[in-house]
């Protein structure tokens, strides 16, 4: 048994400290924040005071990954989020995995299931309103040998491992350099975007217009987005340019109501929906990679990142928590390692981020590379551009799939983090029509989408 403490008691940091307590662990996790208010989900959802998770109250997308962790792991985690009024969705992803689905929930009714049942785990102890402040080592060995974390109240806790979920905000890199570790090895790239979202709630007299399924609407300057969640609440939101005079005219209740109002797929969930909150803005996101093996060596040994910390992608796809939740479970199926090899458990964690969640970073930061060039022509009046490289290929599965079950199931089997582009094309017959169909010289561009840039500016004046 080893002992394991765990900085961040978000979605990533929870879903940790479970699966390694339920291979014979003991986890303690440091938590900035307080714990959920007891009561409803959404007390859960509009009372609880998370600071450190400034991402909390936006729509948050669970996808068929994050189930599958689920189901194979910790199913009686989803048992939980059921009895709060989450939802499985499912999702035609083909033959042999009609036990995938995706779930619909808001970010902290789906967290403060996760932490009740991680906080009644033996084995778990979760403790609120601890700031870390930096690591403890043993020895002067190279790598530095972590073996805990210092508080801010100067409190010294010991673990043979300590693992590192606080976030995109983590101070990881300060913390090591303040060890004489090397720095990570860190891959970056700015989106440029801001997001809004507000939630909402179908009224008891009123029935849902439609399927909940989570709905993006590109236009040439931008995103709109309809989320499903629990318990009859919904969220509408969007994505601006952070370069775009008007973006954060949207944060005005009515002025975000006249824009998407003006949609029709999202007007008809306005027209039978009352609001749960203000509307809320957030910025500064990214496409960041940090790995502790550098030039094939661990800069440090007895300390890791999961998660934001390790892997943070712009939301727009939803994979996030997904991503996390399938490193965590990673760890824990190699976690017989801890304390017992060296350099070992950081090196393997690394290696299968790269190979595993690597392509799904570098698909990411591909797309976001061309899409904030086209969003900035957007805001001129430019329709939407023609899609390069990997976002094409994507583009086209999904024009097939309009038609072709076959090329719908696979472009939902990789957005759903299932599979990978090229083991889909490797396919020959889908791989084929996905090559026909590129060389016919089909236009996935040249549209305004449905809310012209004009129009859009008159709604905001």
């Amino acid at each position: 048994m080893t002992t394991v403490v765990i900085t961040g008691a978000g979605v990533v940091g929870l879903a940790t400290a479970l699966l390694l307590a339920r291979r014979g662990h003991e986890v303690l996790v440091l938590d900035r924040d307080g714990p959920p208010p007891d009561g409803t989900p959404d007390d859960d959802a509009l009372r609880w005071d998370r600071p450190g998770v400034p991402h909390a109250g936006h729509a948050h997308g669970f996808l068929a990954r994050c189930v599958r962790v689920l189901r194979e792991d910790a199913p009686d985690v989803l048992d939980a989020l059921a009895a709060r009024g989450a939802s499985a969705i499912p999702v035609p992803f083909g033959p042999g995995l009609e036990a995938d689905a995706a779930l619909l929930s808001r970010r902290l009714v789906f967290e403060g299931a996760l932490r009740r049942v991680a906080e009644a785990e033996a084995g778990v102890e979760v403790r609120p309103h601890v700031d870390v402040r930096g690591l403890v080592t043993t020895g002067d060995g190279a790598p530095p040998t972590v073996r805990g974390v210092r508080t801010r109240d100067g409190e010294v806790v010991p673990a043979d491992l300590v693992v590192d979920c606080s976030g995109r905000r983590s101070q990881a890199p300060r913390w090591l350099d303040a060890i004489g570790a090397a720095s990570p090895a860190e891959e970056h790239h700015s989106c440029e975007v801001v997001y809004v979202t507000r939630s909402y709630r179908v009224r008891a007299d009123r029935e849902p217009p439609g399927s909940p399924v989570p709905t993006l609407l590109w236009l040439p300057y931008g995103v709109l987005l309809f989320f499903g969640g629990d318990n009859g609440t919904f969220a509408l939101g969007g994505a601006l340019s952070r370069h775009d005079p008007h973006a954060r005219a949207l944060v005005d209740g009515p002025t975000f109501e006249r824009v998407v109002g003006a949609v029709p797929p999202l007007a008809e969930w306005l027209e039978v929906s009352e609001p749960l909150t203000d509307v809320r803005l957030m910025g500064g996101l990214a496409n960041r990679r940090r790995s502790l093996v550098v030039d094939g060596a661990p800069v440090v040994d007895g300390f890791l990142l999961l998660g934001d910390a390790s892997i943070y992608t712009n939301a727009t796809f939803g994979q996030g928590i997904s991503l996390g939740l399938w490193q965590a479970q990673r760890l824990a199926h190699v976690a017989d390692r801890i304390g017992a090899d060296g350099d070992g458990l950081v090196t393997e964690v690394e290696g299968w981020s790269d190979r595993t969640l690597g392509p799904r970073f570098a698909l990411q930061a591909a797309i976001d590379a061309q899409r904030t060039r086209a969003w900035r022509d957007g805001i001129a009046g430019a329709p939407l551009p023609e899609p390069e490289g990997d976002w094409r290929i994507l583009a086209a599965l999904g024009a097939l799939g309009q038609e072709d079950e076959a090329a719908a199931a696979a472009a939902a089997r990789i957005m759903h983090l299932l599979s990978e582009p090229a083991a889909e094309l490797a396919d020959p017959a889908l791989g084929g029509r996905v090559e026909d169909l590129l060389a016919s010289g089909h236009r996935f561009g040249g549209q305004h989408g449905p809310l012209p840039r004009a129009r859009f500016e008159t709604l905001v004046r």
